[in-house]
């Protein structure tokens, strides 16, 4: 606010003039200079609003989406696909992880598993297991070797029983043949 004083002719003040600006207009001013700075905030509250949504279907939606597919091929038994890229070692980037080693493992399980029945199924009862199980899965390396060794028991037994018989039948060859020699020279 700014007085300016009159002056008559001779210089004596004779009273003052208001100079100034109107309330309204300066209330209205500030309204719209309020109401941009909402429009321009709220314009770019969208777009960054946009931007970040393909960010993320970027960073964390595309990725779920293959691992997904992982999940539901192993599901169905298919544990040959190629490992799903983790990316981030953020939160997904960790669970991509974890699939992807547990694909892994069940891989080297099935091999190994394979491996000890093709052995079995070739005659041949002295191969083991050699992978590393882990977990709930140690009880599976232990069956599948207590079977091979059982196996192994069971041939060792009737090849042991058949030498036996073997020997007793050629004991009782034998003892036949005497037995008839000495009925024939009676």
């Amino acid at each position: 606010v700014v007085y300016v004083p009159l002056k008559n002719t001779k210089g004596v003040v004779v009273g003052s003039l208001f100079v100034g600006y109107n309330v309204e207009d300066v209330y209205q001013s500030i309204f719209q200079a309020m109401a941009g700075t909402v429009v321009i905030a709220t314009v770019v509250i969208a777009a960054s609003s946009v931007a970040l949504y393909f960010v993320i279907k970027k960073i964390v939606t595309d990725r779920l989406i293959q691992l997904k597919g992982v999940a539901n091929n192993i599901e169905i038994g298919n544990l040959s696909d190629e490992p799903v890229d983790a990316g981030k070692l953020d939160e997904v980037g960790a669970v991509i992880t974890a699939i992807n080693n547990t694909t892994v493992a069940l891989n080297e399980y099935i091999t190994d598993i394979h491996d000890v029945l093709a052995h079995i199924e070739n005659g041949d009862f002295t191969y083991s297991s050699t992978v590393d199980y882990k977990g709930d899965f140690i009880k599976i390396k232990e069956s599948l070797n207590n079977i091979v060794r059982v196996f192994s028991d069971v041939i060792r037994n009737v090849k042991d029983s058949a030498e036996s018989v073997d020997s007793n039948s050629s004991q009782i060859s034998t003892a036949s043949q005497m037995l008839a020699e000495g009925t024939s020279t009676q």
